[in-house]
């Protein structure tokens, strides 16, 4: 192992520790917390392009939050390749700044880079990027308790589609997308309090379509062809919720032992 892997991962490892996070084993740098019996909190850090060549060495800090009810927890693959499903230090201090973001400080929060042969060059990045982690990600996944709370975080930090309930359509498109949350819909919500939000977000919808958007800029030929296209979509999203919850009970107990199996396999849970 060289010299920068060996001393971020035993620095990030001591300090994450105090926070009830463990190293996930495996080759990746994840480190991981249970929240209950139904949250991870999960924190990695990737590999980025220096600027500059060898010894030199880059990483960004990410992090995200994982259910027992999604199909796979997986760190059997790098952060960078997963960066869909997580955020970014810059992308959360972002979000905390506002209208009085800096974009010189942001800078400072999001690729660090060291000379990865030097003892006193990695330990002096583990310090400053460690720092913004407690700002930044840490702060921010402290936050999460409760289901509620996991979905509140996909929707302001996370891409739209891990929560998409479409994949449920067919469970073999569902299971191949491994990150996916969909079932929090049929967890979190009955099948009234989900037909009131379809509504809504219809009606949100159709509000943006005006004539003068379908002029300019119109897919479709007129506002009503957009207003049944996007009915046909509601309806079939109920229909899927509808389906799901009415199984959901075997589904969440077949991702929950899956999972369960991944996390004891990775010293997660005992």
């Amino acid at each position: 192992m060289s010299v920068f892997k060996k001393i971020m991962n035993q620095y990030y490892t001591e300090k994450l520790a105090e926070h009830g996070y463990v190293k996930v084993k495996g080759r990746y740098p994840y480190w991981a917390k249970m929240v209950g019996d139904e949250i991870v909190l999960i924190i990695a850090y990737a590999s980025e392009m220096p600027n500059g060549t060898k010894p030199l060495e880059a990483f960004s800090l990410w992090g995200t939050v994982a259910t027992v009810y999604r199909p796979k927890i997986d760190f059997d693959h790098s952060p960078k390749s997963q960066r869909d499903n997580m955020v970014d230090s810059l992308r959360l201090y972002q979000y905390k700044m506002g209208e009085n973001y800096r974009p010189e400080e942001g800078t400072k929060r999001y690729i660090f880079q060291c000379n990865g042969a030097n003892e006193d060059s990695v330990m002096e990045v583990c310090e400053k990027s460690y720092k913004v982690c407690e700002e930044e990600i840490i702060s921010i996944l402290n936050i999460i308790k409760s289901l509620a709370d996991v979905k509140k975080f996909y929707d302001e930090y996370i891409d739209f589609r891990i929560l998409s309930i479409y994949p449920l359509r067919d469970m073999q498109v569902y299971y191949e997308n491994n990150s996916s949350e969909a079932l929090l819909w049929p967890i979190l919500y009955s099948k009234e309090e989900y037909v009131a939000i379809q509504m809504e977000s219809l009606s949100r919808y159709m509000e943006k379509i005006t004539e003068d958007y379908v002029i300019k800029r119109g897919r479709l030929a007129s506002r009503e062809d957009y207003h049944l296209e996007a009915k046909k979509k509601r309806d079939i999203n109920i229909d899927i919720f509808i389906n799901v919850k009415n199984k959901l009970d075997v589904i969440m107990k077949n991702n929950r032992d899956n999972n369960y199996f991944v996390l004891k396999k990775k010293g997660i849970i005992k």
